[in-house]
């Protein structure tokens, strides 16, 4: 099956970044698409197996759960406006 990867947004106190696009993959299931996606980008040292995150930021399937920004607890972040400018 092909899988999309993607990296979430994240947004901390003075800046956003958007989701980013790692490529599609061929595999069995997501996590071994994810890992076959870490180690060609080189990643290897900013990916986490255990929370499938790359600097914390979680990995998903399609872009539209990689734009959406969650808390700690899981919960959706609403976007922010930043000097007239919607984030």
């Amino acid at each position: 099956m092909k899988y999309e990867i993607w990296v979430e947004a994240e947004i901390n106190i003075d800046s956003y970044t958007p989701p980013h696009f790692l490529g599609t993959y061929e595999a069995l299931d997501f996590l071994t698409a994810c890992k076959i996606a870490i180690e060609e980008h080189g990643l290897q040292k900013e990916y986490n197996p255990k929370t499938n995150t790359v600097d914390g930021c979680e990995l998903f399937d399609n872009e539209a759960d990689a734009k959406l920004i969650f808390d700690e607890h899981g919960y959706i972040v609403p976007k922010v406006k930043k000097y007239g400018n919607v984030l």
